[in-house]
Formats: C-alpha cells, structure tokens, sequence
C-alpha cells in the first residue's frame, strides 16, 4: 500500500546484526547504529513516564543517526503532540517492514490496526508477538492496555500482573493498574497501586498526577491540589497537571481561580500544544460555570491555533467542540453546520481511508443528535441504525456502546423511559451524561429515589477536565439538593 524506501544490502546486514545481538526474550529493536538504539531507549523510557515533550526529541535525534530505524517513527507517531503527525510517521515505519524483525512488524501492524479502529486484529497480532516473546513486559503491557480501553477492566489487570511478574520494576505498569482499580471502583488498590508507581519514579510529575486524579474523584480536593503541585514542582512543563488543578478548582466553586492558573499556562506556553491544553481548560471551566457563550468563543481562538498550524485532526476535534456546544445552546441547524465542516475536512485530507471511514461514522453519530433534537426521529433512527451496523461489523466495544448511547438518546427524547433506561445502561458508563440521562428517564417514571442515586452519581462523577461532565455537572447538582 504504501511506497517502500530504498534500503542497501549493507545497511540489512548491519540492521540484522544488531538486531540479533539482542536478548531473545524481548522484541528486538533493529538499528543500524548503537548510538541510535540508545537515544531511542531513553525516548522510549520518558515516553513511558508520559513525558512525550522529552521523548519525542531522543527519537528525532535516534533518526538522525539512523533514518531508517522503523521503532523510532513508532515512538513519534505516538508521542507526537501534533495528532495530525501520527499518520505520516506511521506510514514510514510501515515502509521499513521489510528490514525489521518480525516483533516489530507485528508492533507496527498492531500500530496500525489502532489507529483504524480494529480492536480484535489488534489483540491478534499482539497474542502473535506474545507468543514470539512471553519474557516481554511490554507486550503483556500492550495487550492488557487494549482490554482496559475497552473497559474491560478485569481482564486488563489479569496481563498488567503478567508483565509485572517478568518486570516488577516495570512503572508504567502501576499507572495503569490503579486506573483499572479506579475504574472499578476499587479505591483502596487503586490507592495502593499509585503508591507504588511514586516510590519508584519519585522524581517524575505523573505519578503524583495519576495520585491527584484519585483523590480528586473521591472529593478530597485539597488533597489533591497538593499532589499536582507537587507533580508541577517535579516539571513545570507537566501541563496535564494544571488541568487537574483547574478541575479542582471548578468544583470548589472557584472557576476564575481556576482559569487564572490556565491564563499562566497559556502566557508561558512554549508550543501550540500547550496552548491548546490551556484552551480546553479554559472551555470546559466556563462550561461548569455555566457560561457556555464564553466557552465557545475561547473554542474559537483555539481553533485559529490549529487553522494556523494546518493541523487538520485538532481543526475536526475543534468543530465538534463547537457543535457540541451549539447543541447544548439549543442552536441545532448551526450545530449540524460544524458537524458537516468536519466532514467535508476529512473528506478533503490525505488521511487513509479507514480513518476517513471511522471519522465519518462519528460524525453521523453527532448529526444523528441534531435530528432527535429537531424530533426528527425516522432520520434519527436511520444514522443510529447504520452506526450500530458499523460498530458491529468493526466489532468494536466502545462504538457498540455509543450506539447504545444514541438509541438511549433517542427513547428519551420520544418519552419511551423504560427503552431508554434499558440503551443507556449499555452505553459508557463512564460518560456522567449517560448517568444523568438515566437518571433522568428514572424521574419521568416517576421512580425518585433511583433518580436520586443517578443523579448523585453524576453530580460526583469529579472527572479531570471533561466536557460531557461539565455540561450536566450543576443541572444534576440542582436535582439532588
């Protein structure tokens, strides 16, 4: 599918030799150059610890040694703070498929059904890499994280225990358990877990993030202020965590103290990535306030942002923002209008065509929101109808649950409570709107007291920075008191 670069018969054996050097039990890593390996090993280690601003500048420096060292575009391609970079650096590790070992190929092919939606080939291939080399924490890492954003959590703590029994030391590890804990409601773990991710890289800021994130879930919200402070000290460019502190702060009722920490941010940012962090902070704190004029003018100047960089993934997201928006305001036929501006943008980019396909179907998942909204429920219908149809046939679990979500949607807005309740309790559960509507549904059949408990749920759902949170936020608040 895409072109192959021009590789000399000296530089493969080279490559071959480096990569058999290597020990067997782990996914050889092919180079040319053990300068090179080196940087990318380092890259790889700052990327495990989310600090892909730091990473991504080993694995340019690793190509520059070795400009065809396949795993180095990898690490780009998913540390890129650009999104709209990822598909072109994955395409030249793609190219390189020829001359690497067969880990990698299955690394990139696993990469690449990723990136398109493809969960059960993803799984394939990286069981395949699993059996080629068991000894590798990474991959048991690799396929627990694919059962744990599908939400199946169980399963996903099942293989982070695996790679923890070959590499006990292995911290990326203990984040991603005490998510998973979390997740599951298992507080004390979850608490546990990230503990032990602090006492092995104390001296990074994400431990003390994930920490923060935990408390601020459980409302001990000065508590964790204190840990992304703390997370800020370690790295001050650990920008993630002014998000968190923001969203604490939103839920003490202090919005402006809130956005006058993002203000900063935003005033000493050195990229455009930074900038648009600041942004959606920004956005979602005036959307908890309950200003949502003022948040879709700031979604505005973010956009300029992304017009100005050419990043068409940021421009798509920032129309959806901006629909999103207009549908909370009660402003349908505008909403459907950036819906339909993201996808003449997909239409027009050079992104493969699977993601084309995917964007579009998430588009139609949106403009089907228009329709119900506009109670034009046949046409409702039909969208939801192709989506689930796609969903199934991509036998993905996450757009599965979305197209739950949609139908819920749709009952709720024909007053059929009970198929409502029955859709939305297949849905993301981790969606607080999904809880609201469900709650909602409950107080329409008159049943309050579990209208009360759904309502609560949501009100104190306590999510970092989450805009679905931040639209019903207050609204379920007012329900409960």
């Amino acid at each position: 599918m895409f072109r192959k670069n021009s590789i000399t018969i000296i530089v493969i054996m080279l490559m071959l030799f480096v990569s058999c050097s290597q020990e067997v039990s782990k996914v050889p890593i092919t180079t040319n150059s053990e300068e090179a390996k080196e940087l990318y090993l380092k890259g790889l280690s700052l990327a495990d610890r989310l600090r892909s601003e730091e990473a991504v500048s080993y694995f340019e420096d690793a190509l520059a040694l070795d400009s065809n060292f396949a795993m180095a575009y990898i690490g780009i391609a998913f540390s890129r703070l650009n999104p709209t970079q990822l598909v072109p650096n994955l395409q030249k590790a793609i190219a390189l498929k020829p001359i690497i070992s067969r880990g990698e190929q299955l690394w990139i092919e696993a990469s690449e059904a990723q990136v398109n939606n493809q969960t059960d080939e993803v799984r394939k291939l990286v069981r395949e890499m699993l059996e080629l080399y068991p000894q590798d924490e990474r991959v048991h890492n690799y396929l627990a994280t694919t059962y744990f954003q599908t939400q199946e959590f169980q399963k996903s703590i099942k293989y982070y225990l695996q790679a923890l029994e070959i590499n006990p030391k292995y911290s990326p590890v203990y984040n991603q358990l005490g998510y998973a804990y979390r997740f599951l409601q298992n507080y004390n773990e979850a608490e546990k877990m990230f503990q032990k991710y602090i006492e092995l890289i104390p001296n990074d800021p994400n431990p003390y993030d994930s920490y923060g994130e935990l408390l601020m879930q459980i409302g001990k919200f000065d508590e964790s202020i204190r840990n992304y402070e703390k997370a800020l000290s370690v790295s001050p460019y650990f920008t993630i965590s002014y998000l968190g502190l923001a969203s604490n702060l939103n839920y003490k009722e202090k919005h402006v103290e809130a956005r006058n920490r993002l203000q900063k941010l935003l005033k000493s940012s050195k990229n455009n990535h930074q900038k648009r962090v600041a942004y959606n902070g920004i956005i979602i704190s005036y959307i908890d306030e309950g200003n949502l004029t003022a948040a879709y003018k700031v979604t505005q100047k973010m956009r300029q942002i992304a017009i100005e960089e050419s990043d068409t993934i940021a421009i798509a997201n920032d129309y959806i923002t901006l629909g999103s928006l207009l549908l909370e305001m009660g402003r349908y036929d505008e909403a459907a209008e950036q819906y339909n501006n993201t996808l003449l943008l997909l239409q027009k980019s050079n992104f493969p065509e699977q993601i084309k396909i995917n964007g579009r179907q998430n588009i139609l998942l949106n403009l089907a929101i228009v329709d119900l909204k506009q109670s034009n429920f046949t046409e409702a219908h039909k969208k939801a109808d192709d989506f689930l149809a796609y969903a199934s046939q991509q036998n993905n679990p996450n757009s599965i649950r979305l197209a739950n979500q949609l139908y819920g949607m749709i009952a709720l807005e024909e007053k059929k409570y009970e198929s409502a309740i029955e859709y939305l309790r297949k849905s993301d559960q981790s969606n607080p709107y999904n809880i609201y509507r469900i709650a909602l549904a409950y107080e329409s059949l008159g049943d309050s007291e579990r209208a009360n408990s759904y309502f609560d749920k949501a009100a104190h759902a306590n999510l970092v920075s989450n805009r679905n949170y931040s639209y019903i936020r207050k609204k379920a608040l007012a329900k409960i008191q």
